[in-house]
C-alpha cells in the first residue's frame, strides 16, 4: 500500500472507534439518575434562542413519557459540527444533571429514531 492509503486509514479508525465505544440507548438508558427525579426541564430553541421551561410534573411526567420510545444512536462521524435544533435540560432541585441537543448528547454526536423534534417542539408552544 502507498504512504497516502495508510495515512487515510490512520486518520479514519480513531473516528471510528471513538463511536463504536459510545453508549445507545433511550433517554431513560442514558440518564445515570432516576428520570422520576426530574423537577424542571428547560428547553432552548436553537433557531430563535427562545427558552421554555417546565416545572409542573404532570408536564414533565408527560414529556418523559413521550419521550420512552426514543432511541439515541452515536454518528459514526464524530467530526466537529456547530448548531442544534432543541436543546435539553434536566434539572434536579435547581441543579443540571443531564442536557443534549439535536444532535449530541455531551460531547459526542447522536441521531434520535425517531426524530424527537416533534415532540420537543409539542411542549415548546
Amino acid at each position: 500500500m502507498n504512504k497516502t492509503c495508510w495515512l487515510c486509514i490512520l486518520l479514519c479508525c480513531p473516528l471510528l472507534l471513538a463511536a463504536c465505544g459510545l453508549p445507545s440507548g433511550t433517554l431513560s438508558d442514558l440518564y445515570k439518575e432516576n428520570l422520576s427525579d426530574v423537577s424542571e426541564i428547560s428547553i432552548v430553541d436553537g433557531r430563535t434562542g427562545e427558552k421554555t421551561n417546565i416545572a409542573d410534573a404532570r408536564t414533565i411526567e408527560a414529556f418523559l413519557k413521550d419521550m420512552e420510545g426514543v432511541t439515541f444512536t452515536p454518528l459514526q462521524d464524530q467530526s466537529a459540527r456547530e448548531g442544534y435544533i432543541y436543546s435539553v435540560h434536566l434539572f434536579e432541585d435547581g441543579d443540571e444533571t443531564f442536557s443534549f441537543t439535536s444532535n449530541t448528547i455531551g460531547e459526542h454526536y447522536y441521531a434520535s429514531e425517531p426524530d424527537f423534534h416533534p415532540i420537543v417542539e409539542g411542549y415548546t408552544k
